[in-house]
């Protein structure tokens, strides 16, 4: 779809949405001209509370706006545009299309653009809501020939590098002295037990061993509790983040403030030249983008209300889908700095960002880092769940918003 000249497939497509929207905004009883209204992109389980609320006063089948993707509808994704009230607020309830829907259409990247475009003039905000997989907790446990995990060229344990820098020294020789300075060498000061035999034993109260292979003293359980591969994936990827791991869990609420585009190659909304950088807008970088701190604040201290003082500030990590991540993609997710990965949200960031329309995120963690297997209906069923609590946090926002 080209997007550059004036009469072109995509402003034709933003200028017929735009003409019908309005004739229905004009049959409203009581709307104002220029009224402004919150839009909000519904996600798994924010959909029920708003559902079983929402006075409706018009609504528009994306396929009349020729919408691509419309077509494609199933249990939680609706394609319709929704206008009338929240608690008296003015609300128009904005329908995802995700790039992943149809493989088939290029031009399904753009079927939400058309719709935020066509509306943007009208809306003083934008929620975006959505459900996610968490990044955080037990990730299983590594399998390993023996106590060693790192190895040099003729098969013997080593040490050294990023590895050693973040967990002290992963060596000492025969004798009980540590090759580097570091930890280990504290540890084997204050003990005396320390055995050299060909069997692997425990340096007694640390967490060190000797190697039956080498006779060098080597990390007995990093890598082998079920919790450590976690524990030292997050210590590195606080490298990346530059903050602490924020842990959330299934059935948890929190507020997105940083995001990974890496992986978006494919289903940006975005055209060539337009540059724009969706993270100072978020975050409220520059003064005339500070009403997003300022909604992002709100939504933390709402969440926290509602959720026994807790609002993690996380990390999305965003995956064109719709197959479901494999392990190994939420470890690398994970090691990258995220905290929740799902399919959505940062396209959405991207139009609300390239159209100057104040936006915030709030997202409900439908599963869990590991499961016995990974299904929309489990998403869904986790949304129907915790429905009641979404609705005290949206019902609590919507009057606070101005």
């Amino acid at each position: 779809m080209k997007l550059g000249g004036e009469f072109n497939e995509y402003s034709c497509l933003v200028s017929n949405a735009k003409d019908l929207i309005d004739r229905k905004l004009l049959k409203i009883e009581g709307l104002a001209p220029n009224e402004k209204f919150l839009g909000i992109i519904k996600g798994t389980g924010w959909d029920i509370g708003i559902g079983q609320n929402f006075e409706e006063e018009a609504v528009i089948n994306y396929m009349d706006l020729k919408i691509p993707g419309a077509e494609m509808a199933f249990e939680g994704h609706e394609k319709f545009l929704r206008i009338g009230k929240l608690n008296g607020k003015r609300v128009i309830l904005i329908s995802k299309v995700h790039a992943n829907e149809n493989p088939t259409d290029p031009n399904i990247v753009f079927g939400l653009r058309i719709v935020i475009d066509a509306i943007r003039d009208r809306l003083s905000c934008l929620l975006l809501t959505n459900g996610v997989g968490s990044l955080c907790g037990e990730m299983g446990e590594i399998k390993a020939e023996n106590e060693s995990t790192i190895y040099d060229a003729n098969g013997n344990p080593i040490g050294g590098g990023l590895f050693e820098e973040i967990f002290g020294p992963t060596l000492a020789n025969k004798k009980g002295n540590p090759i580097s300075p570091g930890t280990l060498s504290n540890q084997i000061e204050r003990h005396s037990k320390f055995s050299t035999t060909g069997l692997t034993e425990t340096i007694e109260g640390t967490a060190w061993s000797i190697s039956k292979s080498s006779n060098l003293c080597v990390p007995s359980h990093t890598l082998t509790k079920v919790d450590d591969r976690g524990r030292i994936i997050d210590a590195l990827a606080e490298l990346i983040r530059g903050k602490k791991k924020q842990d959330v869990f299934a059935g948890d609420v929190a507020v997105v403030t940083n995001f990974l585009t890496l992986s978006l190659s494919g289903a940006s909304p975005l055209a060539a030249g337009e540059f724009i950088d969706p993270m100072a807008f978020l975050q409220g970088k520059k003064e005339k983008f500070a009403m997003n701190a300022k909604l992002t604040e709100m939504a933390t201290g709402i969440v926290k209300k509602h959720q026994d003082g807790k609002c993690s500030q996380v990390n999305y990590f965003f995956v064109k889908g719709p197959q479901f991540e494999s392990s190994l993609d939420k470890a690398v997710a994970r090691l990258m700095g995220g905290d929740v990965i799902a399919m959505s949200f940062i396209p959405e960031l991207c139009i609300s960002t390239l159209f100057e329309i104040p936006v915030f995120c709030l997202v409900l963690v439908t599963n869990p880092m590991i499961s016995d297997g990974h299904t929309h209906e489990g998403n869904v069923d986790m949304g129907k769940e915790k429905a009641p609590l979404l609705w005290e946090i949206l019902n609590d926002m919507i009057t606070e918003i101005d």
